[in-house]
């Protein structure tokens, strides 16, 4: 089987032989080149054999189906022990992937491959049972997650310098079932080696690859593959196929992004939140949340230059539907500056927050926004959070891009009847007058997808929401509206209501009362009245008596 990094000094360098060796290991029948696993581990690495259109040849992978012991599991490949001179000039590559059988759980931080690269003075036993904040020392690489099915990708690591004789371990750990852990075409390179295979490697776009340099230890995006050289975040259907180059990242990258073909353009998924941005032809979308919960989804920008903010706004596309037209659902945009870190920023309380929010969005249907960018004297990244609850959802993001000068328009305006019919709404901070938001409403027509949304092109303030936040007062006039209905005036209403109809009650019980008092005053007097009239104007009486069986019948 070809090295996968090898390959590409081929193309740089000529023709370069792929034997196995001391350097170098495709794996074969029985075959690990003086690599071997580790018997403390619980499970270990087997070399598999495929012929497939993705990849054809020899590889070790592992099938977890099933822990044989609660707790996490881990398999440990250790190289042959290296001398401490290749310290000055190497690097370590090999090629890897992580599938997940189980879809619901790709978002699991416990299933990982590592990379570590353990000097001779140090025991294996000693190192396995080191704490992860000592193992950090020595790890070169780390990736996590499903990296999906049939794909292959790479990694070249700058080894470190422990002035001692090394041994390189590759490590994967996981705490789940129904994972599939691949790697093939291990090498140490030297020299110029180091850098075309970084030029070439395939790495995922969507995730954090943990990266070494000679100096130091750092974190950098997926989208490189060194602090110094980036790559492209290529989909790889073969483990021979050839690789563009990544656009530059940093403060220098491009200003826009369609997401084309997977390409993130230098943003980023965070790893601090449960799901992700997933990439969809021509954008980038998420709707299948993995958590049964309030949960959120960001993509954090690469960092711009604080001059963009003098005079720029933020532009993007964004879509969002929602099976009951829930509030809970929200797409978020906030302006970071370079000195708050992103951790602080998603612990801050919803109140802290509007400090760094220039949109916020409820509903449906394809829009535009612009927002005038915040004026920092610092360097700033754009974060595009999306927020969900229980309700079924589906967010889309497409088309964003810093916008300067006389692309941002001076007032910003948002459709509530028709597209021709704008409405302005402006907004204001402590400092400056921020045109918060510049919605112009558009119904895109629909990639194939499994959501079907409205096919109305004139949404009305019912169907979208948009949300101006600055101050708490207006957080809470939002919190008090539901569904366009003030639910204050509601209670007001109502209470009046109440005392209306407890008053008439009254009024009728006493009204009542006071008749039937009357007339039973008046049938009183005209009972003892007649009875006064009949005494004084009495009628002559009749006496009937008996006497000698005679009757005697007197009148008096």
């Amino acid at each position: 089987m070809f090295v996968n990094c090898l390959m590409y000094f081929m193309f740089f360098f000529g023709s370069l032989s792929a034997n196995n060796d001391f350097m170098s290991c495709t794996f074969g029948i029985n075959e690990l080149c003086g690599w071997k696993n580790d018997p403390g581990a619980s499970d270990k690495w087997y070399i598999n054999v495929g012929s497939y259109s993705w990849t054809r040849g020899y590889y070790l992978n592992k099938y977890f189906d099933g822990p044989r012991t609660p707790g996490i599991r881990s398999i440990r490949l250790i190289s042959p022990l290296y001398n401490r001179k290749l310290e000055s000039d190497a690097c370590f590559c090999f090629s890897y992937n992580i599938e997940f059988r189980d879809s619901l759980r790709y978002h699991d931080k416990g299933t990982k491959i590592r990379v570590y690269q353990k000097p001779d003075y140090l025991a294996l036993e000693e190192f396995v049972k080191s704490s992860e904040e000592v193992k950090k020392k020595y790890q070169l690489f780390e990736i996590w997650g499903d990296l999906g099915k049939m794909k292959w990708f790479n990694s070249v690591s700058t080894l470190k310098n422990f002035n001692s004789d090394f041994q390189i371990i590759i490590e994967g750990v996981t705490g789940s079932i129904r994972i599939l852990m691949k790697i093939d075409d291990v090498a140490l390179l030297r020299g110029s080696k180091c850098y075309a295979a970084k030029i070439a490697a395939t790495t995922p776009a969507w995730l954090y690859l943990y990266e070494t340099s000679t100096t130091s230890t750092t974190f950098v995006p997926s989208t490189t593959i060194s602090t110094t050289t980036p790559t492209t975040p290529t989909t790889q259907t073969s483990k021979t196929t050839t690789t563009t180059t990544q656009r530059s990242f940093g403060v220098n990258d491009t200003l826009s992004c369609a997401f084309l073909n997977g390409d993130f353009c230098g943003w980023k998924n965070d790893l601090g939140a449960i799901d992700r941005w997933l990439s969809k032809d021509n954008y980038i979308y998420f709707d299948e949340p993995s958590w049964l919960g309030n949960s959120s989804v960001r993509l954090i920008s690469p960092t711009y230059r604080s001059v963009l903010n003098s005079n720029g706004c933020f532009f993007f596309s964004y879509k969002m539907y929602t099976k009951s037209h829930s509030r809970s659902t929200v797409i978020r945009i906030y302006q970071k500056p370079d000195y708050v870190a992103l951790e602080d920023l998603v612990e801050y309380s919803d109140e802290a927050k509007l400090d760094y929010i220039i949109y916020e969005i409820l509903g449906d249907y394809w829009y535009d926004n612009i927002s005038t960018l915040r004026k920092y004297d610092h360097k700033f990244q754009i974060i595009i959070e999306g927020i969900f609850g229980q309700d079924r959802m589906f967010m889309a993001i497409d088309d964003v891009s810093i916008l300067q000068g006389s692309d941002c328009p001076k007032t910003t305006t948002t459709t509530t009847s028709t597209p021709t019919t704008p409405t302005t709404i402006e907004t204001t901070d402590a400092n400056t007058t921020t045109p918060m938001l510049a919605t112009t409403q558009r119904q895109r027509e629909e990639t194939t997808t499994t959501t079907k949304t409205s096919t109305s092109t004139t949404p009305t303030i019912n169907s979208t929401t948009t949300i101006l936040i600055l101050t708490t007062t207006q957080r809470q006039r939002e919190d008090n509206n539901v569904d366009g209905v003030d639910l204050p005036t509601i209670a007001i209403t109502l209470a009046v209501i109440l005392v209306l109809v407890i008053l008439v009650t009254v009024l009728t019980w006493k009204r009542s009362r006071t008749d039937s008092s009357n007339a039973l005053w008046t049938y009183i007097m005209r009972k003892y009245g007649r009875r006064n009239n009949s005494e004084d104007t009495k009628a002559p009486g009749v006496e009937y008596s008996t006497k000698n069986a005679e009757v005697e019948i007197s009148c008096n």
